[in-house]
């Protein structure tokens, strides 16, 4: 099975068996891509020839760093390992592929914009490491300092894009508000928020 397609099927059922043996595979993958506690060019090759017998044909089979690896592997790593995966989307300087093309490491500034929605994305499938509780602290503070004074949040008008919004029917005002907060206290809760009340930290 492609690793696009088990990607999709362990973001919408997690412990599907056929799409959980493909997310060991590429685990064994990255793993020893990582042995040296950074990503490795080198070493990702050469373990993808050993394991295929042959070399990687694109982006998808080497270099990791899309959506598509990112959804496929949660809770199939070793910690130390997922620890640098992390990292790893973290640091790279065109995001996320798919979703996000800056830098995770930097929340964009401006959170009532597409932009915003779009990093949001990103933090909603990295959120699914266990490591992210650590690792995304600075999401969190991120997230709080945008929270209206209602307790919700908003990422405006123009975040509609037919994708991640709008989960309702409609995108008036007061329907954007309602999917802006539902999105944004789902991924507070998979970072363990309530570390962060009232945004002060820990």
């Amino acid at each position: 099975m492609f690793v696009t397609v088990s990607a999709w099927i362990r973001v919408f059922e997690p412990q599907n068996q056929t799409a959980l043996e493909v997310a060991y595979q590429w685990a064994q993958l990255v793993e020893k891509s990582f042995l040296a506690g950074r990503y490795s060019e080198e070493a990702d090759k050469a373990a993808f020839v050993q394991w295929k017998g042959r070399k990687p044909r694109s982006s998808f089979e080497t270099g990791f760093g899309m959506f598509y690896h990112a959804a496929l592997l949660p809770g199939v790593l070793t910690p130390k390992t997922e620890e640098k995966f992390l990292d790893y989307y973290l640091a790279k300087a065109d995001g996320m592929f798919y979703l996000y093309d800056k830098p995770l490491y930097q929340p964009p500034q401006v959170f009532a914009s597409r932009a915003a929605s779009c990093y949001l994305a990103a933090i909603e499938v990295l959120s699914h490491y266990e490591s992210a509780k650590r690792k995304l602290d600075f999401v969190v503070k991120w997230l709080y300092q945008y929270r209206n004074k209602t307790g919700q949040w908003d990422f405006g008008s123009q975040a509609k894009d037919g994708v991640h919004f709008p989960l309702s029917d409609r995108w008036d005002a007061n329907s954007r508000v309602v999917d802006s907060t539902y999105r944004v206290n789902k991924v507070l809760s998979a970072l363990g928020a309530e570390r962060f009340e009232n945004g002060s930290g820990t």
